[in-house]
């Protein structure tokens, strides 16, 4: 079964959906399930988050990874203004609790409205990894999801010049209808 998650930050940008946008089987015993993200956020003057991939793969072909970089446009995150890490799952574990900061940002330095954006997000393992801070906790309201008996599917949210809002879609960890249990790879 799979329950979507909160929706964090604004408006902005275009709709991504992993799922969908990648071709992603989230359900059944040969499901897509996350290895690692990649996280960029600028350091200078309006510190966000300004790109994310999540990396996903099978447990049946661990060399195909599917993946698309949020934010930026999508294109090129190189950049000396921004800092760049990878979270990598261990063998076997999940995610099961992610803390996301929301902050108002100016949309660009000559405009003074302000918008909710993501500027920082921390990762938690069902084997009890965490994950660094990713980004700038500076100014913004952090909220934890967590689901008891789900883990980390997919992410859904917007994105352009970074990343607009996320949303993470949650599957559980036994399925009740069919009575398969996820097998943790």
């Amino acid at each position: 079964m799979l329950i979507d998650g909160k929706r964090f930050g604004g408006d902005g940008g275009t709709s991504f959906d992993d799922a969908k946008d990648l071709s992603l089987t989230v359900t059944g015993p040969n499901r897509h399930y996350c290895v690692q993200i990649e996280l960029h956020w600028d350091r200078g003057y309006d510190k966000k988050l300004t790109s994310i991939c999540f990396q996903y793969e099978t447990s049946s072909n661990k060399y195909n990874r599917s993946g698309k970089h949020r934010g930026r446009d999508g294109g090129s995150v190189d950049s000396l203004d921004l800092n760049q890490d990878i979270f990598i799952l261990k063998k076997d574990d999940h995610i099961e609790k992610i803390d996301v900061y929301v902050g108002k940002r100016q949309r660009y330095e000559w405009i003074q409205n302000t918008i909710p954006i993501i500027t920082a997000i921390q990762f938690f393992t069902v084997k009890g990894e965490a994950s660094d801070i990713f980004g700038s906790t500076e100014n913004a309201e952090k909220t934890t999801e967590h689901y008891p008996g789900y883990i980390f599917a997919y992410a859904k949210g917007r994105s352009g010049l970074w990343i607009d809002r996320l949303q993470f879609v949650w599957i559980s960890t036994q399925d009740k209808k069919s009575s398969d249990q996820i097998v943790f790879f």
